[in-house]
């Protein structure tokens, strides 16, 4: 069976000091003001299922220019991932993140720690090498010191070298999770389990199954099509000398025989294919979407959250949407009270009372009168 949150608590990550949630649902709507930490929740719940991957901390930095990957000092290294934990603090040890869920998979702990390696000869000639967290106070003074993530998941405990050349070093875990997880960014990219995911290959996973059909389904919800196929090709940067880059393009064909580009129909379908694409790619996973109604007119909202809720429980995904829009709230709860979908999904308001965060939920009667009477719960 796969892994789904029951609850949540989480403690120094980025603007978020501590908060529990008690109980979630399989689809949940994440309601509150501007910065009071929505997308942060929802990259703490990708880093959890991740495990804490290094690949998806560096993915997360860049994603909101946090990333500084030129400077490869351990000054500059520590105030980079400093951002990812509350108060941004660049003293070591740091504080410690801490995402705990009210299931089995236990509690997960994450921690900035100077290290060493410690190279040590073995009897057939080898040398292993074994990172060592640095103790002493002048660690800036040990000329081979560097910055490592303390990880920590129930009785397993690892350091993972945040150093550019981790990759290449030996060290560093392999992603262990459960099912798929992908994150929906606003401007419509997706963050994979690898970091930056591309569309090609989210789409080559899909293609010539029933979950295509699903993709059609959605897109119709603006302007009916017929059929929907990528393009993938390889271009590199030649003014850059980058790596070669996968240039994709997408092609609709219209109910009136027409193929175009899906780029020139708008941001509405744009981002009902990236919620599609990256829906069918989560079975048995999580799918994270910060700011659900970016680029959607309020009309279509309450038929895509109906398409989200149908694969959501078909394919055993959960769902972690953000939104400051009431016409978002008013079309998820529409959703929340038929008799089709009643039980599965939860709205949630993020709210600070004198600067202490806490969580509020929202059950399917308060639903109701949401919708009945156009409360506003935002």
């Amino acid at each position: 069976m796969a892994l789904r949150l029951s609850s949540l608590k989480i403690e120094n990550y980025r603007n978020i000091e501590h908060l529990e949630i008690p109980e979630l649902a399989q689809v949940n709507l994440l309601v509150g003001k501007n910065n009071v930490g929505k997308t942060s929740l929802l990259e703490a719940v990708l880093i959890y299922v991740s495990r804490s991957s290094s690949m998806i901390l560096d993915t997360i930095l860049a994603a909101r220019e946090e990333a500084n990957f030129t400077d490869k000092s351990l000054p500059a290294r520590l105030e980079m991932y400093a951002m990812l934990f509350h108060g941004r603090e660049t003293a070591l040890p740091s504080k410690r993140i801490c995402i705990e869920t009210g299931n089995d998979f236990g509690k997960l702990e994450l921690q900035l720690v100077p290290c060493v390696l410690v190279r040590e000869s073995l009897g057939d000639g080898s040398v292993r090498s074994t990172p060592q967290v640095i103790t002493s106070s002048d660690y800036l003074d040990i000329p081979d010191a560097y910055l490592g993530l303390l990880y920590h998941h129930d009785n397993e405990k690892e350091i993972i070298p945040l150093t550019p050349s981790r990759r290449l070093s030996g060290y560093g875990r392999a992603i262990r999770t459960s099912g798929n997880s992908l994150f929906i960014k606003s401007d419509n990219s997706i963050i994979s389990m690898l970091g930056e995911s591309n569309i090609g290959d989210l789409w080559e996973r899909i293609a010539l199954t029933e979950k295509e059909e699903f993709i059609i389904q959605a897109l119709s919800i603006i302007e009916p099509i017929k059929r929907l196929t990528v393009l993938s090709e390889e271009r590199r940067n030649r003014v850059l000398s980058e790596e070669p880059r996968n240039r994709v393009k997408i092609l609709v064909q219209t109910i009136v025989e027409q193929r175009v580009s899906l780029k020139s129909m708008g941001d509405g379908m744009n981002r009902i294919f990236a919620i599609a694409l990256a829906m069918v790619n989560a079975e048995g996973g999580f799918l994270l979407i910060d700011e659900f109604d970016n680029g959607l007119h309020y009309t279509v909202q309450e038929s895509l959250w109906k398409v989200i809720f149908f694969l959501a429980q078909k394919l055993n995904v959960q769902v972690f949407a953000t939104t400051h829009s009431l016409d978002c709230m008013y079309a998820f709860a529409s959703i929340c009270n038929t008799d089709e979908y009643r039980g599965l999904g939860k709205a949630i308001r993020l709210e600070r009372y004198n600067e202490a965060l806490f969580a509020e939920t929202f059950s399917e009667d308060d639903l109701r009168k949401v919708v009945e009477h156009g409360i506003e719960i935002r």
